[in-house]
């Protein structure tokens, strides 16, 4: 997409802390073969073979990694949703995307605004741009439209989806090009007054909520990530640094964009909707 960033909306900021398919009867745990072959899982190097009669042991450098970072949990019954997710949620369009609606006062529609994110954990969302994409943006606050059905066919299971988008920042100075030009279809962040662009995908975060609170869920929802590539996801399930961030907010466990949008009461089914 090469357009001018003034073009289309988009909203985008630094990043704070931190389904398609039918469920498997797989239980939580780690993924099965076939999982493994189609899914990359970050995990520890192999170790070291020893000599014959001697125990193995793995090498120092690997020892302290594994105690460095612990393992990341894969619930094998949402890989093939984050999948259909993974392929579908650009077509939702950004939640504050002008564009999917009449421009006030004939104005032209602005691009979404720019995110910046709240955190300083380089390891969560800190240091990243963010862009939103909701399956039922409504539900997360924006304004009713025709083309923002708020369900997905290829997700029954599901009653909401929130994808952030990241990407490295990059000052806007580093990004334009020698006649003083730079093309995106996204507004710049700005933070202590210097403008920064996206740069490198950082990969997406995502957030599903179940129609119903299920077992090994955070009060029925599900996190992933899933790495630049957007084929490899490196974790899913009720994973406890998201969980622990977004108990912060409420029942609903949405923190929404701030200052922005508002959440409706319910849902579609008359059940009680999240808060954003």
């Amino acid at each position: 997409m090469t357009r001018a960033w003034w073009s289309p909306p988009v909203l985008l900021g630094l990043l704070g802390a931190g389904c398609a398919g039918e469920l498997s009867s797989d239980e939580p745990g780690t993924p099965p073969a076939d999982e493994q072959a189609m899914v990359a899982v970050e995990s520890p190097r192999a170790e070291l073979a020893a000599s014959p009669g001697e125990p193995e042991a793995a090498e120092p450098e690997t020892a302290e990694a594994e105690a460095a970072e612990p393992e990341r949990p894969y619930d094998p019954r949402w890989v093939d949703a984050v999948r259909q997710v993974v392929g579908t949620y650009s077509a939702w369009g950004r939640v504050d995307d002008e564009a999917r609606w009449a421009p006030f006062l004939c104005r032209m529609p602005l691009p979404a605004s720019a995110r910046i994110s709240e955190s300083d954990d380089r390891g969560t969302h800190g240091e990243k741009l963010y862009t939103v994409y909701a399956m039922d943006p409504v539900a997360y606050g924006a304004e009713p439209s025709a083309l923002r059905p708020g369900v997905s066919p290829e997700l029954p299971e599901l009653q909401q989806v929130i994808v952030k988008e990241s990407f490295r920042p990059v000052p806007w100075d580093e990004a334009q090009d020698a006649k003083g030009v730079f093309f995106s279809d996204l507004r710049p962040a700005i933070r202590d007054g210097q403008r920064f662009v996206p740069g490198e995908r950082q990969g997406l975060f995502i957030m599903m909520q179940t129609k119903g609170e299920l077992p090994g869920t955070d009060a029925g929802w599900i996190y992933a990530t899933v790495e630049p590539d957007l084929m490899t996801v490196s974790a899913v399930g009720a994973i406890e640094s998201c969980s622990g961030c977004h108990q912060q907010a409420g029942p609903g466990r949405l923190f929404g964009l701030p200052g922005f949008f508002r959440p409706t009461p319910s849902s579609a089914n008359g059940a009680p909707r999240a808060q954003p």
